[in-house]
């Protein structure tokens, strides 16, 4: 995520001039792609109007690049949460800093008290110059750098930046965000930095986002105040520099996976017949009735999820995948929820799904026995696990021919049948049947075999595999190898198919 541009969102009564201290720490950090947007009523955005929460999200989400980090301070990060949660593919990463996800309290939840918010509102309706000066000293309360955050806030704060009857609309919106159910589910990493003395989003909080969503960041300052980005900037610049930096946690060949997928999104669905072929037979085994969340892992262009789209509308389907094309592909033809995610490690919150589905992609996890631990985390109890992977017998004729030619590895390498049903027992699932079925496609050439995987993006990317061009001397050889199993259909490409039901 270091190499994406970073856009912030400032908070309520501020415009993006609050930002100076931080955007200089970040510079100094090494952290140079970063912008700002102000908020409707607010700096440059003075007199743009503001009228509910869908029309602020879609003035924000106008102007953000393809695929952003996206932060925001306060109701600024509030607002970021909602467009992650929202816009998962466009946005890489979130970032808060002193944001609730409900400003007010509630019997379960911390955070301001519903009087004092009420209280305030009507006072910035009568006085809104004095009730925004109240604002400013709420801002620093508690900070151990509380004199000089004054001073820097003073100098960056001014009501002639803000208008009052939008910055009214926007104080109420405050009070009617609720983003604890968009949280808990959020498909994204996160990075969420709260002030242990922050005279407005209680430190409280911080255990209760953890058991929201066990995937997000929880950082807390110590002796800070809510106007972190002005008391705080280099401390604050430190953490993000290092939550944009930290590695991701797809390995190298995690990485090929997605950028060959991606290459291959425009070409997939006119390629991808077996695919198609094995994603009925799936579909045909599912139960009439649907309901509650499901997530298609390794979605591709949304064939599956499109389809449990379409016949069950009591059914919320997101789609999951590394491939940031596959899943524009998905969006654009199947208008499904998207997730850029790694099925080994989903941005999902425990027992948060009730379907699993997973067709011809169990072959890209390297961790066989963390992916099943992992999807039977985020699956309910009672929730039931469906999927398709390909077992070792597949493209045995190309796998034969190719020993003709090196000893070198040129077929993607697939998982044993008894090590998958042991690996799903030992993550928990005690219910699993198993089916095996065998799908032969035919080709007139070997060229149409090798491009049709080219096109779909399964082409070899083992560690082991050749490197460079190969020369005809070696086509030659390999086409004359896989000419002996040419039948009357023409040459046979077979595909030893697992489908699995689990509980």
């Amino acid at each position: 995520m270091k190499d994406l541009p970073l856009i912030l969102m400032h908070g309520w009564g501020f415009s993006s001039r609050v930002y100076q201290p931080l955007l200089r720490a970040l510079h100094d950090a090494g952290v140079t792609q970063v912008f700002t947007i102000d908020l409707p009523g607010f700096g440059a955005a003075f007199h743009e109007p503001c009228e509910n929460l869908n029309q602020i999200v879609e003035y924000i989400v106008e102007q953000l690049p393809e695929k952003c980090v996206l932060g925001g301070w306060s109701l600024g990060g509030m607002l970021a949460t909602h467009i992650a949660a929202k816009y998962p593919a466009r946005i890489a990463g979130l970032i808060t800093l002193g944001s609730n996800v409900h400003f007010t309290a509630l019997d379960d939840w911390e955070g301001m008290p519903a009087a004092d918010y009420t209280q305030f509102c009507q006072r910035f309706t009568q006085q809104p110059e004095k009730t925004w000066q109240r604002f400013l000293g709420l801002q620093t309360r508690g900070d151990a750098q509380q004199e000089r955050a004054n001073a820097l806030l003073a100098a960056l704060a001014n009501l002639q930046d803000c208008n009052s009857e939008t910055a009214l609309r926007l104080l109420q919106l405050l009070g009617e965000i609720d983003n604890r159910a968009l949280f808990s589910t959020l498909p994204l990493r996160g990075l969420h930095v709260l002030g242990e003395c922050d005279a407005i989003t209680p430190i409280a909080i911080a255990e209760h986002l953890r058991r929201l969503n066990a995937q997000q960041v929880v950082a807390v300052l110590s002796a800070c105040g809510h106007a972190m980005p002005v008391s705080r900037a280099a401390e604050v610049a430190k953490c993000i520099q290092k939550f944009l930096s930290a590695s991701s946690d797809a390995t190298p060949k995690k990485s090929q996976v997605a950028d060959s997928f991606s290459r291959a999104a425009i070409t997939y669905n006119q390629a991808a017949q077996l695919q198609k072929t094995v994603g009925e037979a799936l579909l045909s085994t599912l139960p009439a009735d649907m309901h509650g969340v499901a997530l298609d892992l390794g979605c591709g262009t949304g064939f599956i999820g499109g389809a449990l789209q379409a016949q069950h509308a009591a059914l919320t389907v997101f789609g999951v995948d590394m491939a940031s094309g596959m899943l524009r592909m998905a969006q654009q033809e199947k208008a499904l929820r998207c997730v850029q995610a790694d099925m080994e490690h989903l941005p999902f919150a425990a027992q948060s799904a009730d379907w699993l589905l997973s067709s011809l992609a169990l072959q890209w996890a390297n961790h066989l026995e963390h992916c099943f631990a992992e999807w039977r985390r985020v699956l309910r109890n009672d929730g039931a696990l469906f999927f398709t992977t390909f077992l070792p017998n597949t493209l045995q004729e190309l796998q034969q021919s190719w020993r003709t030619v090196d000893d070198a590895v040129h077929v993607n390498a697939f998982i044993a049948q008894e090590k998958i049903a042991a690996n799903l027992r030992q993550a928990g699932f005690t219910q699993v049947e198993t089916v095996t079925a065998t799908h032969t496609l035919y080709y007139t050439q070997l060229q149409d075999l090798a491009r049709e995987l080219k096109a779909i993006g399964a082409h070899n990317m083992n560690a082991g595999r050749p490197q460079g061009l190969m020369g005809k001397q070696r086509w030659a050889k390999l086409m004359a190898a896989y000419e002996a199993y040419r039948t009357p259909r023409g040459l046979p490409a077979t595909y030893e198919v697992l489908y699995v039901t689990a509980r």
